[in-house]
Formats: C-alpha cells, sequence, structure tokens
C-alpha cells in the first residue's frame, strides 16, 4: 500500500513533457471553436439569445443579465478568435482567460441552455487558463515567450483525475434496475435501426444490447484503475475511445464523446504524444506554397503580437526588463526537475489548498442529490453539473394555472403562446360585460397591425385610457413568453418550473394587486410507464411559497408504475419518433410528447367541504 501511494506522490511532484497538456489545450479550444462557427452559420443565436423574452437562472447567478442588441452576435465572433488564439497558444494565459469568461457568461446567462457539454467546457477551460498549457505546439514556444518544455507532474494529474470523475459519475448514473434490464436502451435501438447503420447491427439482438447495457457502467467505472495500470493501459485506452467513437455516431449517451475521445491522450505518455505531433507537423510542408502560406501566417503574427507586446512588457511599477530566457526558441524538453514541485507543492499552500477545493467541489456535485427526497432520474433534481448523461427515456406533459384568489378563479396558462395569460384575467366578469369585451375581443384588439390599431380602437369604442391599460397589461404578460427550447427544459427540470412560477406571480401580482398563486400539473412518463403526476396533490402546492429545491422535492412523489412489457415500450418509443419528425418537419416550435392545453374560460374553484370549513373556524375564527 506504501508503495502505491509512494508511486502516486511521484506521479503529482515529478515534471513531465508538456506535450500531454498543449493537446488538452487544442481540443477544448477547437471545439469552442466549432460550436461557435456552428452557431453563426446556422444562426442559432437568434434562437437561443435574441428571441426568448424569458431568461431562465442558476441559483447564484440570477444578477447575470441577457446580451442586449447586437451583442449576442459581437459575442459569438469575439469567442471564435479567442478560441482560434488559444488553438495556437498566442498569449496563452490572457486569451484563454478572456475565452473562460465570455464561455462562461454565454453557458450561464440562461439556464435552459444547459446541457453536459458546455459544462466540461468550462471546467477544461479553467483548468487550461490555471495549467501551464502553452509549452508545446503554442505561438507563444514558437517566438520565445515560453522557453520550458516541462510541466510539473500535478498539472497533468490534476486533468486526469478530472476525466476520471466525469466518467465514473456517468458510469454511476447507469446504476439502476432500469438500465441494466435494457430499459430505455432496447427502445432506442430499435427506433434507431432504420436510419443508423451502428445502430441496426443491435436491432432485434435485445441479448447484445442488454450485454451493451452491462458493459457501459463496468467500462466507464472501472476505467481509471485501468488507465493508470502500465498493463491494461493501451488496452482500455483504446476501449473507452471507441467506444465514445461508437457513441458520437449514434446515442450520444456520455458526455462529450467526440471531445473526451480526443482528450484521452492525456492518459498517453507526453513524449509519444510528441513524437505523433511532430510527424503530423511535417506533412502540412509538403503541400504546395506552404512554405508561402506559413510565412504570411508568422508574418501576421509577428505584427499582432508587436501590437500587443506592451501589456505584456510593461510592469505597473518599475523598468522595463527583458529576461534572456525568453529569446530562446529551443524546443528541446528540458531535463526533468523533481525539486522545483516538490518544494511547490511543500512551500506553497496555495496550490495545494486549489487542487483541494476543485475536487471535493466536483465530487460533491454529482452526489448531492443524496441531500434531497426526490428520486434524481424521476424528478430531475440536483441532476445538472452531475455528469448523467442521457440514460433515460423521460416525456412531460405539463399544464400551469393561475389562482385568483380575490374572485375564485383559476385560469389556464399556455407559456408558449402569443398570450401566455389570459387577457381577461385582468377584468371582472362585470367589468368585461359593461366595455362589451371578451378574451377574443382583447386579443383582436392587441394582435392587430399596428397600422390599424386606431381603426380597431375607435371600431371598439373604447376610452383611451383603457386602452393603454390593456396594452401595458399586454407588454408585462408577453415578457413570459417561453422559447421552443425554453419549454422543453422547463417541463423536464421541476426547478425551472419553480422559477418560472415565481416570475408569473410577481407580474401578475403587480398588474392585479394582490397576490396569485401558480399550481402545476406535471406528468411523467418515465421509460414508457404509463403517465404519473410528479406532485402529491398540485391543488394544494402554491409554487410561489416553494422557496427552494428542498422544499420543493418534500412535495413531490415517487414513481410507482411498473416498467411495460419490452415490446410496448419499443412501441411507445417508435411512436414518440414520429410524432418528433412530424413535428419538426412541420416547423413546430414546441417538441414535447402534449403540446400545452389551449386557454379556455377561467373555472370556478371548488366550494370548501363543511368538514374543512368547520376546521378552518376552529383555527382561525378567533383571530
Amino acid at each position: 500500500m506504501m508503495s502505491i501511494w509512494s508511486a502516486i506522490r511521484e506521479r503529482w511532484q515529478a515534471e513531465t513533457d508538456g506535450a500531454g497538456l498543449a493537446v488538452v489545450r487544442i481540443a477544448v479550444a477547437t471545439s469552442i471553436l466549432v460550436e461557435m462557427l456552428d452557431l453563426a452559420i446556422s444562426d442559432a443565436v437568434t434562437e437561443l439569445i435574441v428571441e426568448p423574452q424569458v431568461t431562465l437562472s442558476y441559483a447564484l447567478f440570477t444578477w447575470l443579465g441577457k446580451p442586449q442588441g447586437l451583442m449576442p452576435y459581437v459575442l459569438v465572433w469575439v469567442l471564435m478568435g479567442l478560441a482560434l488564439a488559444v488553438v495556437v497558444g498566442w498569449r496563452t494565459r490572457w486569451t484563454a482567460g478572456l475565452l473562460l469568461l465570455g464561455y462562461a457568461y454565454w453557458f450561464l446567462v440562461d439556464a435552459a441552455n444547459y446541457s453536459d457539454h458546455g459544462y466540461l467546457v468550462c471546467l477544461f477551460l479553467g483548468l487550461v487558463t490555471w495549467l501551464p498549457t502553452n509549452r508545446w505546439a503554442s505561438a507563444d514556444a514558437y517566438l520565445g515567450r515560453e522557453n520550458r518544455t516541462t510541466v510539473p507532474g500535478w498539472s497533468v494529474e490534476l486533468l486526469r483525475t478530472q476525466m476520471l470523475i466525469v466518467y465514473f459519475f456517468f458510469g454511476l448514473a447507469l446504476l439502476n434496475r432500469d438500465w441494466l434490464i435494457g430499459a430505455p436502451l432496447i427502445a432506442w435501438v430499435e427506433t434507431e435501426a432504420e436510419s443508423n447503420v451502428l445502430a441496426s447491427l443491435f436491432a432485434g439482438r435485445p441479448a447484445f444490447t442488454i450485454a451493451l447495457a452491462w458493459l457501459m457502467p463496468i467500462l466507464f467505472m472501472a476505467i481509471g484503475p485501468l488507465l493508470y495500470w502500465r498493463r491494461t493501459r493501451v488496452a482500455a485506452l483504446l476501449a473507452i475511445t471507441l467506444f465514445q467513437i461508437f457513441d458520437q455516431l449514434t446515442f450520444q449517451l456520455s458526455i462529450s464523446p467526440l471531445l473526451m475521445a480526443v482528450t484521452n491522450l492525456i492518459f498517453v505518455e507526453p513524449a509519444k504524444i510528441r513524437q505523433l505531433g511532430n510527424w503530423l507537423a511535417s506533412w502540412p510542408g509538403r503541400l504546395p506554397f506552404s512554405k508561402l502560406v506559413w510565412n504570411a501566417i508568422c508574418r501576421l503574427g509577428w505584427i499582432a503580437d508587436a501590437c500587443v507586446s506592451w501589456f505584456d512588457d510593461t510592469p505597473l511599477l518599475g523598468s522595463k526588463s527583458t529576461s534572456p530566457q525568453l529569446k530562446s526558441k529551443s524546443t528541446t524538453p528540458t531535463a526533468p526537475n523533481k525539486a522545483v514541485p516538490a518544494l511547490v507543492l511543500a512551500h506553497a499552500p496555495a496550490p495545494q489548498w486549489a487542487i483541494a477545493a476543485w475536487l471535493i467541489i466536483q465530487i460533491w456535485l454529482p452526489i448531492r442529490y443524496l441531500t434531497l427526497e426526490a428520486q434524481p432520474d424521476w424528478s430531475d433534481l440536483a441532476t445538472t453539473f452531475a455528469w448523467r448523461g442521457q440514460h433515460r427515456d423521460k416525456q412531460c406533459d405539463l399544464k400551469l394555472f393561475v389562482i385568483q384568489p380575490s374572485q375564485e378563479l383559476e385560469w389556464p396558462l399556455d407559456p408558449t403562446d402569443e398570450f401566455p395569460v389570459p387577457m381577461a384575467i385582468f377584468y371582472t366578469e362585470g367589468r368585461l360585460a359593461e366595455l362589451g369585451l371578451s378574451e377574443g375581443l382583447l386579443k383582436d384588439l392587441i394582435a392587430g397591425p399596428e397600422s390599424t390599431l386606431a381603426d380597431r380602437i375607435q371600431g371598439m369604442n373604447l376610452p383611451e385610457g383603457e386602452v393603454q391599460r390593456i396594452l401595458n397589461c399586454y407588454r408585462s404578460t408577453v415578457a413570459l413568453r417561453l422559447a421552443g427550447h425554453q419549454y422543453e427544459q422547463l417541463v423536464q427540470r421541476p426547478e425551472l418550473i419553480r422559477q418560472y412560477a415565481h416570475r408569473i406571480a410577481a407580474v401578475l401580482s403587480r398588474q392585479l394587486g394582490e397576490q396569485v398563486q401558480v399550481q402545476a400539473d406535471l406528468q411523467i412518463k418515465l421509460n414508457h410507464r404509463p403517465p404519473e403526476p410528479l406532485f402529491k396533490d398540485r391543488t394544494k402546492i402554491d409554487l410561489v411559497l416553494v422557496k427552494n429545491v428542498f422544499e420543493l422535492s418534500s412535495k413531490m412523489m415517487k414513481s410507482k408504475e411498473a416498467l411495460p412489457e419490452p415490446a410496448l415500450r419499443i412501441a411507445n418509443a417508435k411512436e414518440w419518433a414520429e410524432q418528433r419528425r412530424i413535428e419538426l418537419e412541420q416547423n413546430f416550435d414546441i417538441v414535447s410528447p402534449k403540446r400545452p392545453p389551449a386557454q379556455g374560460e377561467p373555472v370556478k374553484l371548488p366550494a370548501i367541504s363543511d368538514a374543512d370549513e368547520r376546521w378552518f373556524q376552529e383555527k382561525y375564527g378567533s383571530l
């Protein structure tokens, strides 16, 4: 046992070649570059950031505001430029830090855009900014700003540990009964078999599919020891990489399979990575005009470098000094020096505490669901930042209601409609009759073209003050409209429903002058079970009064329905896939198992029972 700990200590304290860190830097920055380029080409920026009226937030980042005007488009292009700079390793600490700030803002600005891939990229970017990732294959090394080629062993081990944490907790999430008996993997295989050649290899072979379902958690949870044991390292590296490529081409179940497949190279001996890199770098030189293109790129790089060199070379205090080491362009790895990192770890507690804090947070976040009563796969509470991947089929049907206590009315809401809240909620029945209005007439007044607004007002013979009130109410409620992708996330994550309910109550209470209640009826089909309600009794749960995720968890039921037979699960999965295809072909905004109910007339709340009336009088009658 002591020899194992000694070997681990030696790994963390010894210096090693910096080629492995450089591979992670290039892979992560390239991933961001491709992602931003795709956003710019597809104009998804408009759909994700510009058009949504509501931004759902994370608990600690409610203060973040959405970028306005042209800023979202500018941000995408700025991130592309910074990502390119990090790929080539130009001014790496500055550009990686700025890229981290920009991408983290993009990731955090709307909780409806959450993905495990985005979170992983943020973590990798944080490590790329912190660790010396520019000591190989970088403009910094080529221009002489960085002449060292070795890095502290702990920097490489920290990155490896981060990757193993991702692998382990994804494998742990697969250890549930539904997954191990092939649900929903069998249904996914049969659904995708017609359009995916690799998936068709498992179609009609449930035994093979179940074997794959068992193999995945075993592989992901055991991959750490297998990669560190020299005898199994090559086989384990090939197995995990080949599986991730297969996953990328089929179901995309694991966390960022393509990015993780590339960053697996961090487990390869750095000297071999350097040899492979040098061999690959020799190929472009054989192409026509390659030398001319290379010289032009270098010239542009030198010009850009000279433009910003003042910021790096001019100290805040004192005179400028030039270190002779910065002029060296040596690409030969320096001799390993075990004393320097040992001193750093022994006498500088800041890195030790930073590493410990980083690892504690990374271990705590995936298991924080243990502090809640609700089942994570059923409730989706505490499943973000937890590396759970795609391992269950969950379909949801959400109905939202606003309770107006003064009139004892229950109003249905439609978060994706042009009118998320019925306009008639702002009037009593008598006032509507007095003005000769109805829900339909109110919508016609507002929804028509601006050019004919005066004619519509004249035709309805409404006072100017009343028209202004209607328009003000509309402007306040239209800000509650959700985009299609936001609604998809909302129905899956009850914490977002709670947050949205608070937003609804704030807007309506301000307009109505009274505190309203917001209730939700959320029906869930987990792995094609019959639908079950998530909340115990929605008529007794006012989401406005639910202050945090712990209270929300206490109001949830557990799934009790038995898992259907495989044939029924497959039939349901195919039906759902066909419904998705039709909705996408018809350009529906919403992809959900059931579209929200059409807004109808308000429902009168049921009268209180005699028993409840007696209890109320006994408890509160003397107040």
